[in-house]
């Protein structure tokens, strides 16, 4: 099987797993992605490891619904034999538009030449608010999913609200993947500190006010803040009272980030709704929460806002509490730390489900999917 995967945020090396298990699989994954794109509040350059077949492409924008590829590689990889092309951009986006666009024109452009190539393709979604955009993107978002033979989302909500919009092929939900063999306990022995963790981008929708309302308040906290973002001067003036009990630590990469886990004794995901608008890129809840997984690898308790795709996510492992409710989250928190058995056993609960997100399981899920949709529409 010889699949065409283009997504622009696999950028990121540790995202592009997936390819590498596919292709132990017995899957030939060609990808493209972005040079360089914004993730977790800092520019990542794409830097391939030795004969990994990706290619970057410059991209013009830098919105997730509002970019386009320069198309000179996209028209070249779109004329490579493959069976399967797999479109990881929201059926909405610009991106999505250009990238059929070009497949149309290469289709005629190939039969013109006598090959005649009509794999089926894909799109991915996370959205799990049911939107209605404007004109033009109202029209491209139902074109790629009327024609598109699948459409994957990480979300439960995301499969119904594709379906309400006129997805006609297979909408599966197969989760962001996440490396247990990096993100895991580690062999030391935790020492309590009454130290809470935020990881994640420093916007106005995570929360991240919210939680240092929460941390002010409670003179026995400590708080430790990974990632960057536009809101960070406004957090760290917000901050200030609390002297050294409220750190930032800054972006993280991978490694880092293991470590920030295993060194907090809870970690707190904030998430605000915000549900109104109808502009590409307005509107948002939690659309899966990967942190709290990958914290939950690590053996680190979650609390988590009941909000978006985070009660699905988090389940029994964690503990929920009302989105925007700084004092509901303080005393969540505290009660982790106070209760060590009730950390011990979130602790437990919090592995099996991160392991649902193994790598292994996405490639598995994702390759199924394909040869379901190679069998869907084979002659």
């Amino acid at each position: 099987m010889k699949v065409l995967r283009i997504s622009h945020s696999a950028v990121v090396d540790a995202w592009r797993e997936c390819e590498r298990v596919m292709r132990t699989q017995g899957v030939d994954v060609d990808l493209l992605c972005a040079k360089i794109w914004d993730e977790g509040g800092r520019p990542v350059r794409l830097e391939p490891r030795p004969g990994e077949p990706v290619e970057g492409v410059r991209t013009l924008g830098s919105h997730p619904a509002l970019f386009m590829f320069a198309p000179g590689p996209l028209w070249r990889a779109l004329g490579r034999p493959h069976d399967v092309l797999d479109i990881e951009q929201e059926p909405y986006a610009l991106v999505t538009a250009e990238i059929l666009a070009l497949r149309v024109l290469r289709r005629a452009w190939d039969r013109l030449r006598g090959r005649r190539m009509r794999p089926p393709y894909l799109v991915s979604s996370a959205q799990n608010i049911d939107k209605r955009y404007p004109w033009p993107f109202s029209a491209l978002e139902r074109a790629a999913l009327r024609h598109s033979a699948g459409v994957t989302v990480c979300n439960d909500e995301a499969v119904a609200i594709c379906r309400r919009k006129g997805a006609s092929g297979r909408v599966v939900n197969i989760p962001l993947g996440v490396d247990m063999a990096v993100f895991s306990p580690g062999d030391g022995e935790r020492v309590p500190s009454r130290t809470v963790g935020y990881a994640g981008r420093l916007v106005s929708h995570k929360g991240v006010n919210v939680l240092v309302d929460a941390i002010l308040a409670d003179q026995t906290l400590t708080l430790r803040i990974a990632g960057g973002g536009p809101d960070e001067e406004a957090l760290r003036a917000q901050a200030a009272p609390a002297g050294e009990r409220i750190t930032f630590v800054g972006s993280l990469d991978e490694p880092e980030l293991v470590q920030f886990y295993r060194s907090v004794d809870v970690l707190a995901v904030p998430s605000l709704d915000a549900t109104h608008g109808s502009r590409p890129g307005q509107g948002w809840v939690e659309q899966f929460g990967r942190v709290a997984v990958e914290a939950m690898a690590c053996g680190t308790p979650v609390v988590a806002s009941d909000s978006g795709a985070l009660p699905d996510v988090v389940g029994d492992a964690g503990i929920l509490v009302p989105p925007g409710d700084a004092d509901t989250l303080g005393a969540a928190l505290r009660t982790v730390v106070d209760d060590p058995q009730l950390a011990v056993t979130l602790r437990e609960r919090g592995l099996p489900v991160a392991a649902r997100c193994s790598w292994d399981s996405v490639a598995a899920a994702t390759r199924e999917l394909y040869q379901q949709v190679l069998d869907a529409t084979a002659p």
